[in-house]
């Protein structure tokens, strides 16, 4: 009996610093808030670089 609460006190131990799945979720959300906005700036800024020539030259 005793080995079987040394053994579950044991894996207590070892879930207790496992990540939960809530806090993997929310840091995969995160990251792709983060690549998504990046993505976004990216683009916008690639737009107003070689639209913006372009629109002056049409005389817009």
């Amino acid at each position: 009996m005793a080995r079987i609460d040394e053994t579950l006190a044991r894996m207590d131990e070892r879930l207790s610093h496992m990540a939960s799945k809530a806090w993997v979720l929310r840091a995969l959300v995160g990251l792709l808030i983060a690549i998504l906005g990046g993505s976004f700036a990216l683009a916008g800024w690639m737009l107003q670089r070689f639209l913006d020539p372009l629109v002056k030259a049409i005389g817009g």
